[in-house]
């Protein structure tokens, strides 16, 4: 995933270079409406926006599944269908209040959001490892 968001950081960057790219909303987008395919298909923005798309859903579920399974072990629950939509509404109500307009959601990407990606991608796959080279399963 961080490959193809470098690669894609590069190419958007190379094709409108640095000053165009900080200005534009969505530069991938605009990248990808003068992108075509053989000289013949065009327009391939729909086709990435349907994957993001999916990727975005499956990323919820994964959260979802690893907070419903984080409290099954918390609570000793032996069936846990019954916490997936609460736990959906949680996140879901927790997300309206974190940012409620496209400013607030900006704020918090940059300033919170952005280093509890750095801790979720750098220290906690270290511990992991760590863990698991101590307790030989690694």
């Amino acid at each position: 995933m961080a490959i193809c968001t470098l690669i894609t950081l590069i190419l958007t960057i190379g094709y409108f270079g640095q000053e165009l790219t900080q200005e534009l909303t969505l530069p991938f987008f605009s990248a990808l409406k003068n992108v075509t395919l053989f000289r013949s298909i065009g327009r391939l923005e729909s086709v990435f926006i349907t994957l993001w798309t999916i990727t975005d859903f499956v990323l919820i579920t994964s959260f979802v599944y690893i907070i419903v399974n984080i409290l099954k072990h918390i609570s000793k629950i032996k069936k846990t269908e019954h916490i997936a939509a609460p736990v959906m509404l949680a996140v879901f109500l927790l997300a309206m209040v974190i940012a409620k307009t496209s400013f607030e959601l900006e704020t918090f990407t940059t300033n919170i959001a952005l280093w509890g990606d750095f801790i979720l991608a750098v220290p906690v796959p270290l511990v992991i490892l760590a863990i698991g080279k101590i307790r030989h399963k690694v």
